[in-house]
């Protein structure tokens, strides 16, 4: 069957039901083709090529797939500056919702374009709410994450930490994989690998007691300013303490970056 019209905003195909039945029905029984095809030809169209309208309470459109997605959505001019997929909701439900009750995950969003400098996700809210939420679960980020801090954004999560056996020869017990120690002229030398910017680094230290140390023993770190290399130093003192004292302690620290 073929239907045609040539007549300005005139309906080449009209079909309609009063009896619950279903007024277009496309089924397609062979191994290819589509069940239906649409396209809008015309560059200057600015007519939906497909639109949905819906009174009732039942959902406007029902995708579902017994093997392969049940939706997709490509824009394949790479110079459209248009939204490949947008909802907008006035009530107070969700505009989007990913759900699965299965074992994969509910939501992704990748940018396979190495030379792209777009976010991935971004979240605009002109209202009250949080922004995110997180229920339940852990947050893993490959990668910085920045928070506004006062007026300034910084480096939420620290340049580098550790922990360490002082001495007489310093030993890592535990850090973020990025630094070393070393036993130099000036204290514990603490190098930072593969950073930057170390000028607006702030360097917390303290000390970890065992529990045989004395409790008149007061231990103290001092750090240095960071070099331009990514390196500080830090110095221990004990109060209270007699000469030559071998307490069990440990020093931890933690670098942060500013602006």
């Amino acid at each position: 069957m073929n239907a045609v019209t040539t007549g300005a905003g005139s309906t080449a195909v009209y079909a309609q039901t009063n009896n619950g039945g279903i007024p277009l029905y496309g089924y397609n029984l062979g191994t290819s083709g589509n069940a239906c095809f649409l396209r809008s030809e015309s560059i200057s169209n600015t007519a939906n090529t497909l639109e949905v309208q819906s009174n009732s309470t039942a959902t406007a459109i029902h995708a579902s797939s017994a093997s392969g997605m049940a939706a997709y959505f490509q824009n394949t001019n790479a110079s459209d500056t248009a939204s490949t997929l947008r909802s907008d909701n006035a009530g107070s439900a969700l505009a989007v919702w990913g759900r699965n009750s299965g074992t994969g995950g509910a939501g992704r969003f990748d940018i396979t374009n190495a030379n792209s400098t777009a976010t991935a996700l971004e979240v605009q809210n002109a209202g009250n709410g949080l922004s995110g939420k997180f229920t339940g679960g852990d947050v893993q980020i490959w990668g910085n994450l920045y928070a506004e801090t006062g007026t300034v954004l910084n480096r939420a999560t620290p340049v580098a930490w550790g922990r360490m056996y002082p001495g007489p020869t310093p030993t890592l017990l535990d850090s973020s994989g990025n630094v070393t120690v070393s036993n130099s002229a000036g204290g514990i030398k603490i190098q930072v690998v593969g950073e930057t910017n170390s000028g607006h680094w702030i360097v917390i230290s303290s000390v970890q007691y065992g529990s045989g140390v004395p409790l008149d023993h007061h231990w103290e770190t001092r750090a240095s300013y960071p070099a331009l290399d990514g390196s500080f130093y830090l110095n221990g003192n004990c109060s209270g303490c007699p000469e030559f004292v071998n307490d069990a302690i440990n020093f931890s620290f933690v670098v942060y970056q500013g602006n």
